[in-house]
Order: C-alpha cells, then structure tokens, then sequence
C-alpha cells in the first residue's frame, strides 16, 4: 500500500540574450509516491572516527533510550531540537525512517575515536558505554599519504 501526493513546483527560468532578459515561468506536477512501511536505513560514513562522525553518532546514541548527564550548567536530557524552534517532525506526517533507528558504520584514517574531544565528560561517559564495538575500520593508505603526516 502507497500513500500518493500530487504537488505543482513553480519556477522561473531566466535567460539572457545580449543585454536582453527573458523571464520565463513554469509550472511542473509532480506525483509522489511513499510506500506505508518504513524501511531500515543504514548510514557508511567516512572519517567516522573524526569530529562529524563521533558527534552525529553521539547524536542518535544518546537520544535512542533518551540519556541525561551532568555538565557544568546542570543536568541535560538528549533532543534532536537544540533548544530551538521545534516544529513537527516530517516523519509524523508520513512513514519515515525514526533518526534513532538508523545504524552507523565507517570507516577513519586513524583508529582512534574522538569522543573525549567532541562530547561533554558526562555524555562521553554514557555514550562510550554504547559504542565500545563500533570502531572505525581501517582505511588503505598509500605510502605517498604516509610520507605527507
């Protein structure tokens, strides 16, 4: 079963002929189709073991049985808003994969992980506890790489 949506994109296309502009307007319909069930999803990430890697994995880690820590300011609850402006989640609209049920796999130049320089002691803490297995894999590195470190 599909839930079906029809949506008309308004554009305009500009284009220029000597010192002449023309503006052109277009409408296209458009269809679309999403399937009721939600698939599972998976996420490759190269450079895992870095800054962007350790954070958005940290991200959904905590957030999954919804983490709190102390930090110097008090105590914090893991969200995916920020302390934002929170609107509805598009997910809540239609079937859409839930960010706590995708699963992280990499790779990183280096073996090592950078939590303790990315997270909050407190958060370090219990997300380490859930990421003991899952260390970047090794990438191949030439011995031009090499030479440059």
């Amino acid at each position: 079963f599909f839930f079906y949506a029809q949506y008309c994109y308004h554009t305009t296309a500009v284009c220029m002929d000597g010192d002449t502009l023309t503006v052109t307007p277009s409408v296209s319909e458009l269809e679309f189709r999403t399937e009721r069930r939600v698939p599972r999803l998976g996420v490759m990430l190269v450079g895992w073991g870095g800054n962007n890697g350790t954070t958005v994995t940290a991200a959904v880690l905590a957030n999954r049985p919804g983490l709190t820590w102390r930090t110097k300011t008090g105590e914090q609850k893991a969200n995916y808003y920020d302390g934002k402006e929170v609107n509805i989640p598009f997910r809540d609209l239609l079937p859409m994969v839930h960010s706590n049920d995708i699963v992280f796999d990499g790779k990183g130049v280096c073996a090592c992980v950078c939590v303790h320089a990315c997270l909050s002691m407190g958060l370090c803490v219990s997300v380490c506890n859930q990421r003991r297995n899952a260390d970047p894999r090794s990438v191949l590195q030439g011995p031009l790489w090499r030479r440059r470190r």
